[in-house]
């Protein structure tokens, strides 16, 4: 009886950290050997200064965007060679909260696709939350799915991911690799908005500028 007890004492305890695995955005480190999950928290943060600067030259001077309402912003700060697969969102709505997003890499690395095994590292939007849908505890095999709370106009998020190739869990994908990534954004009161991203040397970093596909 004793037995039965504490095996199941240590499959609750096992349940119960893998349920705080996936709240907290699945595993934080895919392969120990992938420069992508390599990143130190230093190295996190000025990715994320960085971005909200880059953020704001492009809102103000509206470089690179296409026809159609602007929705959001993501970049993913340079140089080109850089293995900090680190987004930083930006809903530029007037209004409206940001749900869902989606980032589809089946494009990216000259169109020899990639896959995100694992987003981490995640930053919630101020006074709401961040969660991964996809991929959860287990590695991804395709695009990353994110939900949000509280993710307001002129508020951002921050997150990692580890994109890979189908068949190298280790491989180091660069922020050039990304080019291509389409990413799509679902808002409060139905607005759907997208865009690609792609490397800008004026910048030194990946911008993809989110515009109104419907309704």
């Amino acid at each position: 009886m004793r037995k039965v007890l504490i095996t199941f004492a240590v499959l609750v305890v096992a349940g119960a950290a893998l349920a705080a695995t996936v709240a907290s955005g699945g595993p934080a480190v895919s392969n120990k050997k992938d420069k992508n999950t390599k990143v130190a928290a230093k190295a996190k943060k000025a990715a994320d200064v960085l971005a909200k600067t880059v953020y704001q030259q492009v809102s103000s001077t509206r470089t690179g965007v296409g026809s159609g309402p602007l929705c959001a912003i993501a970049v993913i700060p340079g140089p080109a060679g850089n293995f900090n697969i680190r987004f930083g969102v930006f809903n530029t709505t007037g209004g409206n909260t940001l749900d869902v997003l989606i980032v589809d890499s089946f494009f990216s690395l000259g169109g020899s696709s990639l896959l995100h095994e694992s987003v981490f590292a995640t930053a919630p939007p101020p006074g709401g939350t961040l969660a991964v849908e996809y991929p959860g505890a287990v590695s991804g095999k395709g695009p990353a799915v994110l939900s949000f709370t509280g993710f307001d106009s002129l508020e951002s998020v921050a997150f990692n991911t580890d994109p890979d190739t189908y068949d190298n869990p280790a491989f180091g994908a660069t922020v050039a690799d990304m080019d291509r990534t389409r990413m799509e954004a679902v808002f409060s009161n139905g607005l759907r908005c997208a865009g690609t991203l792609a490397f800008n040397a004026g910048f030194n970093a990946s911008i993809a500028t989110l515009t109104q596909t419907s309704p």
